[in-house]
């Protein structure tokens, strides 16, 4: 059975067929409202019946600043409206065993008697 594309309305056939939100796409059709870059099923959002890259979304509709520098954060798209948030955030390595680092800005320093960073005694 084939069932009309939920971009261009044409008829989309098994083999072409791309299902996202419950409605099917053409391959070609299935991609970002905004910024017109083809999607991966499982990698895109969809909100008031358009689908959108997680950076277009992110932008458009997400936290003030989101997708613009070192962001970190990804979404997870469940279906038509509902989308979860998952935000990661780096977390520094242990210091290596023998490293030595300045007490006051905590600059790495290795035999020196004085910071390079800060000029503190080490």
């Amino acid at each position: 059975m084939s069932s009309k594309c939920g971009f261009c309305a044409k008829t989309v056939y098994f083999a072409e067929r791309v299902s996202a939100a419950g409605v099917d796409y053409h391959k070609l059709c299935f991609k970002c409202s905004s910024c017109k870059k083809a999607l991966e099923p499982g990698k895109f959002n969809e909100r008031d019946s358009k689908l959108y890259c997680q950076t277009c979304y992110g932008a458009q509709f997400g936290d003030k600043g989101f997708g613009r520098g070192g962001t970190s954060n990804s979404f997870t798209s469940f279906g038509k409206g509902q989308s979860e948030v998952v935000t990661t955030t780096a977390v520094p390595s242990p210091p290596t065993a023998g490293a030595k680092f300045c007490a006051n800005c905590g600059n790495g320093v290795s035999g020196a008697k004085f910071c390079s960073n800060c000029g503190e005694k080490v």
